[in-house]
């Protein structure tokens, strides 16, 4: 690394100040191009990213082997940067990748042979089965989904947690309990210029993610190059968790559904879908978590009504949010359809298993069982499946025969099949 002047001078990279060439080191290295990342919180009315967000290494990776001091610098401010964190996760690794999908976060791109020799990690998670009873066909997923073995930058890491303890307790009941986390602290500082790197400040930084989000995560430890006293402070934090109120968690969900109501009603659809969707996430965190019976004990009789009732409301709004957006927006691509009303199709079966999912002997009245008859037939129409939107919208009209939405959507459900009908003579 060296050039010479039109003076005559040689100019050496090592003449620069020290902090300039961290400043080189830290931009080749640590300073990844942004992705074009679009993160997914709620998939209603949004399409899911076509494949996982990836880091690819910098090609100028050369620099480390330029000479000794050159390749000790730049290790140095690399680890410092980067600050590489293993995932390893046994049995729940459709839960792993469906979140990190989702939320597009990146993923370092190595193979299998350079994680098992790299020496530069800074902590690795691993993820058990909490029980050798369990089975990994028990979580979502098929059996080569099962495992997973990744790395992440530690600028990324809050947002894993964030993922960990909200994606993985909904898409598996009891996540916390049913898995088994053990982090295993590394020190690859302590041959670089920077030995003192990895103090109990940054133990602490490095580990606060876990402390900010994981809450009744029981199976939890903290072993390595860590303070014994922020290990214990880590793993306390992350297994206690406070009993909800009912009241306010049930307040809540109906204020998320009177708002999600109301973007409706003004056509701001996606605004619409992530009112419905954060409320019910937020119930369905409480019901999927640890402590689900004590909150129904407290509750009682009247919580465990209101939130079915609430909550049956919700997804079948879910389910008419799609398909006036379908109508709205004029929709005429067959995938896109499809994808849309597979996702209300999913609202309306959740619907119905509203007063079972929360312990409840709540069910809906007839009023209420006549809009999920008519939601079915709606998506049964816009699919195109006439004789199954005919048998549901008839269905609907022996619930509600009065409600006039439902005799319109019958009345043109009947003109449909008397105009395909005839099309059909004609073409004989």
């Amino acid at each position: 690394m060296a050039e010479v002047t039109q003076t005559g001078n040689t100019f050496r990279f090592l003449d620069l100040p020290i902090e300039v060439r961290n400043a080189i080191y830290d931009m080749i290295l640590c300073d990844p191009p942004p992705a074009k990342l679009r993160r997914v919180e709620q998939a209603d009315l949004l399409w899911l990213p076509e494949g996982m967000a990836y880091i690819t290494h910098p090609r100028e990776l050369q620099i480390l082997q330029t000479n000794r001091q050159v390749h000790a610098e730049a290790r140095d401010v690399m680890l410092r940067g980067n600050q590489f964190i293993r995932i390893r996760a046994r049995g729940v690794g459709q839960v792993i990748k469906g979140f990190m999908l989702a939320l597009q976060i990146p993923i370092v791109r190595t193979s299998a042979r350079f994680r098992e020799s790299f020496k530069g990690f800074v902590m690795t998670h691993s993820i058990d089965l909490a029980s050798d009873q369990l089975e990994p066909a028990e979580f979502l997923g098929s059996e080569h989904d099962a495992d997973v073995d990744l790395v992440i930058l530690q600028r990324d890491h809050g947002l894993f947690c964030k993922a960990l303890a909200t994606r993985g307790v909904l898409m598996v009941r009891g996540f916390g309990n049913l898995t088994r986390h053990k982090l295993t602290i590394h020190n690859p500082f302590e041959s670089t210029l920077s030995p003192g790197f990895l103090g109990e400040k940054n133990q602490e930084r490095l580990l606060q993610p876990y402390r900010d989000h994981l809450r009744g995560f029981l199976d939890f430890s903290v072993d390595g190059s860590v303070s014994s006293s922020v290990a214990e402070s880590v793993k306390q934090a992350v297994a206690k968790e406070d009993v909800p109120d009912p009241d306010s968690v049930l307040a809540e969900f109906k204020r998320d559904k009177d708002l999600g109501n109301r973007y409706f009603r003004q056509k701001e659809f996606h605004r619409a879908a992530e009112a419905y969707t954060t409320g019910y996430i937020k119930v369905a965190l409480v019901r999927n978590g640890n402590l689900w019976s004590q909150v129904a004990a407290k509750g009682g009789h009247d919580f465990l009504r209101g939130v079915s009732e609430t909550y049956y409301q919700v997804f079948l709004n879910c389910a008419q949010n799609i398909l006036v957006f379908l109508r709205e927006t004029s929709e005429s691509d067959k995938t896109k359809i499809i994808y849309y009303c597979g996702k209300a199709d999913y609202h309306v079966k959740s619907a119905t298993a509203a007063g079972e999912n929360f312990t409840s002997d709540w069910r809906p009245n007839l009023q209420q069982m006549a809009k999920l008859s008519f939601r079915a037939a709606s998506i049964e129409r816009v699919l195109g499946n006439m004789d199954a939107a005919k048998s549901l919208i008839d269905i609907a009209r022996q619930q509600a025969p009065s409600d006039p939405v439902i005799r319109r959507e019958a009345e043109e459900i009947d003109a449909l099949m008397r105009s395909q009908a005839g099309l059909g003579r004609l073409l004989l």
